[in-house]
């Protein structure tokens, strides 16, 4: 029978649905289900792309490689009363919620923790001018000037995501999911786990709602929207630059000029990686302005205080006969 159904055969409403969900385990109790190599391994089969269809017990049991049928039984029970997984018709099938399990040990956070030496990348610093360079650790790309000690960027990648990458391609991936991360955030959805996040506005990091030991409380970034999750705790900084870098007119400006926007890196764009670029013309209500040069065109772009475009200028310089 269709678990969606009921034993008439009639559809469950979404309601019933819901209604017939357990409890959610707590934090303690999932961790304590999960931690044991055997249940681990009983999700990555099951999960296998060449297993789309629920596993009866014997077959299960022996891809997973367990001779005791009742030890089997036990840590796949485990894995039932969790949730993790469900018996469909006496077979066995993964749960959404024991996809995620496979999925974070798969992109490697749980198991690899590679790095990667510094290396100069293509853009500059918006403060002194020095290259800027890029490093892989704990997880994190860091994109900072080590002429003024200066953090450009911070954020997650997958390890396993650099495999068969040059480092120079992971970070312009990165880059990519990077930008993606600030529409969802912008939006007040959390792109670790879709919940909501809040938004403070900060003048400067004293006014900032995060603390990290990865980010310099002496380093003065400017006006700066501080995206926090309410849920997972995730957090996204969002300058004014970095608010306007897929504005149509922006794109269409670099488009004018031969550049596809989505394949330029941000730590290329000067005005981009430059705090001193979003200047507060009015308090009440709260105006900024941020200028994009391409050569010799310039857009002068007016945000609100929740960084949406009220205003766009266009200048094109005087070059002379």
């Amino acid at each position: 029978m269709d678990p969606d159904e009921t034993g008439g055969g009639r559809r469950l409403t979404v309601s019933e649905r819901a209604a017939a969900v357990p409890p959610a385990l707590g934090p303690e109790a999932a961790f304590k289900i999960l931690g044991n190599e055997t249940r681990l391994t009983i999700l990555d089969t099951l999960w296998a792309p060449w297993e789309p269809e629920p596993m009866a017990f014997e077959k299960l049991r022996k891809a997973v490689g367990i001779s005791d049928g009742s030890q089997f039984n036990y840590h796949l029970k485990k894995l039932l009363d969790g949730e993790f997984v469900q018996k469909i018709d006496g077979k066995y099938a993964i749960r959404h919620a024991g996809a995620e399990v496979v999925w974070a040990v798969r992109r490697g956070y749980l198991t690899d923790h590679p790095e990667l030496e510094p290396w100069e990348t293509s853009g500059r610093c918006g403060t002194c001018g020095e290259p800027l360079y890029a490093r892989y650790a704990d997880e994190l790309f860091f994109v900072e000037c080590h002429a003024c000690d200066r953090l450009h960027h911070i954020g997650p990648f997958p390890p396993t995501a650099l495999a068969d990458r040059t480092p120079v391609k992971a970070l312009l991936v990165h880059d990519l999911v990077a930008r993606t991360n600030v529409t969802l955030a912008r939006r007040g959805i959390c792109p670790m786990c879709n919940a909501r996040m809040d938004r403070t506005l900060a003048r400067d990091y004293s006014e900032s709602p995060v603390r990290s030991f990865y980010l310099d409380e002496d380093d003065d970034r400017g006006l700066t929207a501080w995206h926090v999750c309410s849920q997972c705790g995730v957090w996204v900084s969002i300058t004014p630059m970095e608010a306007v870098v897929d504005h149509p007119a922006v794109v269409e400006l670099y488009r004018e000029h031969g550049f596809d926007l989505d394949s330029v890196p941000r730590w290329e764009l000067p005005w981009l990686v430059d705090p001193s670029n979003a200047t507060v013309v009015t308090d009440d209500p709260l105006r900024v302005t941020v200028t994009v040069a391409v050569e010799d065109n310039e857009l002068v772009l007016t945000l609100d205080e929740g960084f949406e475009v009220v205003d766009v200028g266009r200048t094109v310089a005087n070059t002379g006969c």
